[in-house]
């Protein structure tokens, strides 16, 4: 599943010049901070929930099935991944929305992260997946900061959005559509 999840993300998608744009790598993190907003999780990728009320936890290696039911948690990777599938079908669209939370993480440590130009971008990806994870996952985590990196990487991918990315976001995260398996 981890593997899966990682080789989604970092695909290149064929034949698609839109698939990498400032204006659909911020709708994908508009719609993840949705996802997160409406639940959070760590140690998970999802919490799945059947329409009869059963729950099932959704993590690396998991053989549960997207039909099992509606996602009502996700992790900050798994967000971007499910937001990036309500875009479009094509593989690797999450990967700059990625980037961007990557990166500022990065700058919110204080850090100055550089992509090494050598560095394949499967590789690179998986890198920033694993940290991006284990920032999530990390114990004393809250929702809040998971909202406020999400938050901060839409508010510098668009000036536009700068000025009113927490109310943009939460206005999406009301009015987004039913999180689900697409039935």
């Amino acid at each position: 599943m981890f593997g899966s999840l990682v080789r989604n993300l970092s695909a290149r998608p064929r034949g698609s010049v839109d698939a990498a744009t400032p204006e659909r790598t911020l709708a994908i993190l508009v719609s993840a901070r949705a996802l997160l907003a409406r639940g959070w999780v760590q140690g998970a990728w999802y919490v799945m929930e059947a329409p009869d009320g059963r729950r099932r936890v959704v993590g690396a290696g998991s053989l549960t099935s997207r039909n099992f039911g509606d996602i009502v948690q996700s992790c900050l990777v798994g967000a971007v991944a499910e937001a990036a599938r309500w875009h479009t079908p094509e593989r690797g669209t999450a990967g700059p929305a990625v980037d961007a939370l990557w990166s500022e993480l990065g700058e919110l440590a204080g850090l100055r992260p550089v992509a090494d130009e050598w560095t394949p971008t499967p590789v690179l990806r998986k890198r920033e997946v694993v940290d991006l994870a284990r920032w999530n996952d990390r114990r004393g985590r809250t929702r809040e900061e998971v909202l406020a990196l999400v938050d901060a990487a839409i508010a510098r991918l668009s000036p536009a959005v700068s000025a009113q990315s927490r109310p943009a976001s939460t206005d999406a995260a009301r009015s987004a559509p039913p999180v689900g398996t697409g039935r």
